[in-house]
Formats: structure tokens, sequence, C-alpha cells
């Protein structure tokens, strides 16, 4: 939160038009990306009296001038199963790419033979109560099999590897990390999330409630000099919550007691 002793005269000079407000609050939250500079007068600290709509019509008119910001690319996934259409989704976007390599290697740390991957039917039409669904080709199969019948650590590992590859150069935010994927699989999971976010340039923000996710992301951090990983215990503190930062050396030592 940002007040007027901290802005510059081209930011005080912005907010002139609203001073006359009484509703008007004189903090501001302000945010800081890429290089740019820019301040969201606090809607939160507004009394709801007064001409409250116009004071938002102006603010929007406020906020749409000048250069656009990039966008930041953001996935989310978990704590459940994504469903068809987001899969369908995320897959568009690195079909026929050189990231269907990662969402291959994903399908395959726990099911060998998988060949291939594709996305059939679609929202409209005769069989739009099915929608679009991902599909495998399976080793010595003759026929496509659908990919959720191969259980719900498959769906899991390449729903996560489809939501990397959509978060470049952005944020993926894994609810439950460990949800579905068995414990022999977690280092080899996070030692491939951990690569694709180096290489993708995505911060990778997760949580679980397993020790054995723990001691997957502890080993495959150890092991990689390009990716910092940092572990976060959150522990009550009477009424509050307190946030216990450790750092990779103390995240092995952790795992191995």
């Amino acid at each position: 939160m940002s007040t007027p002793i901290d802005w510059t005269d081209q930011q005080k000079e912005l907010f002139a038009n609203f001073s006359a407000d009484a509703d008007v609050p004189v903090q501001a939250l302000k945010m800081v990306y890429g290089g740019k500079v820019r301040l969201l007068p606090s809607l939160l600290l507004a009394r709801t009296s007064g001409p409250r709509r116009a004071y938002l019509r102006r603010i929007r008119r406020v906020l749409l001038e000048g250069e656009e910001w990039p966008v930041i690319e953001c996935e989310s996934l978990g704590p459940g199963l994504p469903d068809n259409s987001t899969l369908a989704r995320l897959w568009d976007s690195v079909a026929l790419t050189d990231m269907e390599d990662l969402a291959l290697e994903a399908l395959r740390l726990t099911t060998n033979g998988i060949k291939g991957v594709a996305v059939v039917g679609d929202e409209a039409g005769r069989y739009r109560h099915v929608g679009r669904r991902v599909v495998v080709r399976l080793q010595d199969h003759p026929h496509p099999v659908p990919l959720k019948s191969l259980g719900d650590g498959v769906t899991r590992l390449f729903a996560a590897a489809l939501a990397l590859a959509n978060s470049r150069g952005g944020f993926l935010v894994l609810d439950e990390a460990e949800n579905g994927i068995h414990y022999s699989v977690q280092l080899d999971f996070w030692r491939m999330v951990l690569r694709a976010a180096h290489q993708q340039n995505v911060q990778v923000v997760a949580t679980t409630h397993s020790n054995d996710c723990l001691k997957g992301f502890a080993q495959a951090a150890a092991e990689t000099d390009e990716v910092e990983g940092v572990y976060l215990r959150l522990e009550r503190d009477g009424q509050a919550l307190r946030a216990v930062e450790y750092s990779e050396e103390q995240i092995e030592t952790a795992a191995k007691q």
C-alpha cells in the first residue's frame, strides 16, 4: 500500500481529479512489473456512500489510459482433477510444438508404451454432451483410449506438464501437488517440474500435506543449480499463522530426518 508521500509529481497529478471526493482514499495499491509502475486506488478502503459509480467510472478511464502492460501468464491446478475442456484448452497451445515432448515425458513417468496424444470431439453438434477429450495411443493397442481411463495419477501428471507449458514467463499454482501421484514418482515429478520451470521461466508455487512430496522436492531441488527451491512450513501462532522458511540445504537435511 502506497501513500501520496511516496508518489511522484506525475502520480500525484494523476489522482488530483479525485481529491475533491470525500470517498476517495489517500492510499493506493502500488504495482511494479516489468520496469513499470502503476497505482490503483484502494476501493476496499473507500466508504460506500457518495457518488461511487461515477468514481469507479473515472478510475476505470484512468487505468485504461497510457501504455498497456504485458500479460502475465498464470495457470492453477488442483486440488482435484481438471475437466476435459481444461485439458483440451491447455493442449491446444502446445500441440505440434516442442512442448509436446514435455507432456509425453510426464505421461511416461508412470505409464510405459504411450506413443502419442490427441484431442477428439467438439463442444457442439451431435456429441456436445461429451465435449472434447484427450485420448492416447498405446503400444500394441489397436485403438486410442481415453486419458482418464489410465488413472488419476497419469491425468494429474499430464495436466501439470501442460500447465507448466502454458505458464511461460509467469506463474503456476499447484494446490495439493501430491494428489494422485504415487510416492515412488515424486522425485521424477519434481525433476520434471524444476527443469521445465527453468526452461520456461515459470515461478511455481505449490502446496502439500505429504512428506513424500516434500522429500521428492528436496532431492530434486538439491540436484540442480539452475533453480532455487524454498520450503515454507505454515504453523499456528496463537490465532495467526507463522511461516517458517527452509533453504535447499535445510530442506534436504529435514527430509532425511
